[in-house]
């Protein structure tokens, strides 16, 4: 009985062992391919002057917009409707922040004055500022007061200990 060698089996192994590599390394190229194309591949723009935020039920519960003047503006509302947080980055740049009760009444102001001074406003139920502190542009703290019908003026110790007294 003649012997039969086994090279043409292993070569058929190694045959088929070289198709299948060669099937995975196009397979991987084409994904490669495709990733590249995706990252170049230029995205839509979505431009819109209001973006409206909505909850299940249809109420309007928040927008990302412009306002008249042109400023962006974002809103939250509470499901009522009522704006309980609202910001703006005003004309000339700064921003500003108020935040409402939940009647709506706004009763804390936070803003960026145009030299770069930051101040809270504190509001009373009408609406009239209580307390405002701020930093002026020497870095100094500010408070005013409502003291009856008119402010007291506060300037706040600095870091070396000076200050405290009104600032009549």
């Amino acid at each position: 009985m003649p012997i039969e060698s086994p090279l043409p089996r292993a070569a058929g192994a190694l045959e088929r062992r070289v198709d299948r590599l060669t099937a995975a390394v196009a397979v991987l190229a084409v994904g490669f391919v495709l990733a590249v194309a995706w990252a170049l591949m230029p995205r839509p723009e979505v431009n819109a002057t209001r973006f409206m935020l909505r909850d299940g039920a249809g109420r309007w519960r928040g927008a990302l917009a412009l306002d008249p003047e042109g400023s962006p503006t974002v809103r939250l509302n509470d499901p009522d409707g009522r704006a309980l947080l609202y910001g703006v980055v005003r004309s000339d740049g700064t921003p500003r922040l108020r935040l409402s009760d939940a009647t709506g009444r706004s009763r804390i102001v936070l803003e960026i004055a145009v030299d770069g001074s930051p101040r809270a406003h504190l509001l009373d139920a009408n609406g009239r500022t209580g307390v405002q502190a701020w930093l002026d542009p020497d870095g100094r703290p500010r408070l005013d007061v409502r003291w009856g019908s008119s402010f007291r003026h506060f300037t706040l110790p600095d870091s070396t200990g000076g200050g405290g007294a009104p600032a009549r």
